[in-house]
């Protein structure tokens, strides 16, 4: 692996290496990529999923591959800028006397950390807070007078930007990454070689940095914001709400994709709104350019300054919200999605407009590969089914079907590195005699699930993440196994209780820590514990799949992309569906063994993956585990790879 990035950054090319767990992909691809960086003194970018993940390759991995090349290389981790505190907006908001008053005493040991802090950054802080604290203190970009501002010199945010300039090596997460490029190219340093890690999950982000939106109330606001409402504006702005609610009915959580246009004569109105706003902004900011000419003093040119930089983000966003009016009005354009959503928690009468192109590989074809020189795509799991395994992620990622492919092809290559370990050794793959088709008897399917669970539990004792597909089916069976044991008063072969750990009720990161602590515990989990989530050694015994991953076909970009494929005379199922399902399966299988001591069982009680044509293709392209369908065949096999651990 190593020499095929070494090949591909010397020679400005796109790899896409599938490194299966205990590769060591991490330094494989972090040891050329220095040298690199050293030898040619350019600036080279990690990016990888999650903060903590930056910290793990800064922290651990880092010092490793430096101390192998005999090396020192100057590295900085790159957050987006609302994570750094911003000195004017805490100073105004103190003196001012409008920091949010539910701080209270928890105020001064905030500001006694902030007076001590270098770096600024909000996540270091453990003291309590609220969420309009951090956003009354941190950095906004709209709100940011830059080189303007009186504290710019000892600005958290500016000075880590120039510590990014000075480094070989910037870590940074895909958001950030993916926002850079949505801007532009104008978050981070210049740099032409790129490494992204764990990208099994970056083309997803880098789409969604693309998404536009406004809700109805943040639509008054802005229209209302420097100029009062009069009685008939209004008015206005409500017919429009209405007609939003009247067209589209809908529960809390739920979406409806627009495909034809917006009628409605409110439309016109709030277009017009819009626009004598725009013009409004647009004056306001000629005139204080004006004044900026003429000259001030220094407390007048700061207050202009801020002046300046609101006015310029309300015209921007009134702008950008116009756009995304003016496309509900003319109904979606080929290769874009528009959708409406009731948001969750909400009142139910503020829906939400959305604007997002169809596909991310056209954008990866615009934005990204004119800016970069090679490419490391890079994660355990980037391949699907059949012979040609990279085929999904390739178009994910524009290398396929889009205006560039065809000139980018020959720079492209692929390596498929299977994982080091003992999976027939160390991994059951548990495939229980046919359950009822969830398709079709749910509520049946959810009762054998309970069982299965049971008899799971039973066996390792808890150390288990039993994951699931939607709220409703992880809810089911919960109340399936309430029934069954009471208040999951579920206790080991010593007769030792096993804690039970529900997301829904918990919470995803308290749930996590709370299994990474106990000794025994049941999580049941949803999609974020499908992928990310690292727990080596026994506390993890088994994993359980309930539900084949197949992502619901009305998300509103989804069912236009399943359209477009149809139109195409391509077969949706086999080009979106089932790629997509069978990376997630890898990624849930991956849970289990994260290194060469561990062992345990992947039980899979979704029937169709043994009953439909398709199931062979997901088994088949997960991890070479020792397969058995019964209890008894189950128990002796799990002894023996428990067996096996013993004696390592």
């Amino acid at each position: 692996m190593a020499a095929a990035v070494s090949e591909s950054l010397n020679g400005d090319r796109i790899l896409m290496v599938e490194a299966g767990t205990g590769v060591g992909k991490t330094l494989a691809y972090m040891l050329p990529l220095l040298h690199f960086a050293l030898t040619n003194d350019t600036r080279v970018v990690i990016s990888t999923e999650t903060r903590s993940l930056q910290e793990q390759i800064l922290k651990k991995d880092l010092p490793i591959a430096q101390k192998l090349l005999g090396a020192h290389i100057q590295a900085e981790v790159c957050l987006g800028s609302s994570n750094y505190v911003c000195k004017r907006k805490l100073n105004e908001a103190l003196n001012s006397g409008t920091i949010d008053p539910r701080m209270g005493t928890a105020l001064q040991p905030f500001l006694d950390w902030e007076a001590t802090t270098t770096d600024g950054i909000r996540h270091e802080y453990n003291g309590r807070t609220t969420p309009l604290f951090w956003k009354q203190t941190t950095r906004d970009p709209d709100q940011c007078l830059a080189n303007r501002c009186p504290y710019y010199r000892e600005s958290y945010y500016f000075v880590a930007r120039e510590k990014w300039r000075n480094a070989h090596l910037l870590i940074v997460n895909h958001s950030l990454l993916a926002a850079h490029y949505a801007l532009e190219a104008r978050l981070l340093p210049p740099f032409a070689h790129l490494v992204v890690d764990e990208s099994h999950r970056f083309p997803e982000i880098f789409h969604e940095a693309f998404v536009r939106q406004i809700d109805c109330d943040e639509l008054q606001m802005l229209i209302h914001e420097g100029q009062p409402l009069n009685l008939q504006e209004q008015k206005q702005i409500d017919a429009f709400r209405n007609d939003l609610l009247h067209a589209f009915t809908l529960k809390e959580g739920e979406r409806s994709r627009l495909t034809v246009p917006f009628q409605a004569s409110s439309t016109d109105a709030i277009l017009k709104l819009l626009t004598e706003r725009t013009v409004i902004t647009e004056r306001s900011l000629d005139d204080l350019r004006s004044q900026q000419d003429l000259g001030m003093d220094a407390g007048e040119t700061v207050t202009t300054d801020v002046r300046v930089m609101e006015l310029n983000a309300r015209l921007a966003r009134l702008k950008e919200v116009r756009s995304i009016i003016d496309s509900f009005a003319a109904g979606p354009r080929p290769n874009q999605v528009l959708w409406i959503q009731n948001p969750e928690g909400g009142d139910g009468q503020n829906y939400r407009m959305h604007a997002a192109p169809l596909r991310p590989g056209p954008l990866f074809s615009k934005y990204f590969y004119p800016e970069i020189q090679s490419t490391i795509f890079t994660s355990a799991t980037l391949t699907g089914t059949g012979t040609r395994p990279f085929t999904y992620f390739a178009g994910e990622i524009g290398l396929r079907d889009t205006e560039s492919a065809a000139e980018l092809r020959g720079r492209v290559s692929t390596r498929l590195l299977a994982s080091p370990f003992d999976f027939p050794g160390q991994a059951i793959l548990y495939l229980p005699p046919t359950l009822p088709d969830p398709s079709m008897q749910e509520d049946a399917f959810h009762e054998q699930v309970a069982i299965e669970i049971q008899h799971l539990i039973a066996l390792t004792g808890g150390g288990a993440f039993i994951l699931f597909t939607s709220t409703r089916s992880l809810r089911a069976v919960d109340r399936v196994l309430r029934r069954m044991h009471g208040d999951h008063n579920l206790l080991d072969a010593d007769g030792l209780p096993i804690e039970w750990i529900n997301q829904l009720d918990a919470g995803a990161a308290v749930a996590r820590r709370r299994f990474l602590e106990a000794e025994r515990a049941v999580l049941l989990g949803l999609a974020s514990f499908w992928q990310g989530i690292d727990v080596a050694g026994d506390r993890l015994r088994l994993v359980v799949l309930v539900r084949l991953p197949f992502r619901v076909p009305d998300e509103p970009i989804l069912a236009a992309r399943m359209e477009t494929e149809k139109a195409a005379g391509r077969e949706p199922f086999r080009t979106i569906q089932l790629p997509q399902a069978t990376l997630a399966m890898k990624q849930g299988f991956g849970r289990l063994i994260r290194s060469q001591s561990d062992t345990g069982i992947v039980a899979i009680l979704d029937p169709r993956v043994q009953t439909r044509r398709y199931g062979k293709e997901i088994l088949d392209a997960l991890p070479p585990a020792r397969r058995v369908g019964n209890q008894s065949d189950l128990l002796r096999a799990y002894r023996e790879v428990r067996g096996r651990k013993a004696r390592l």
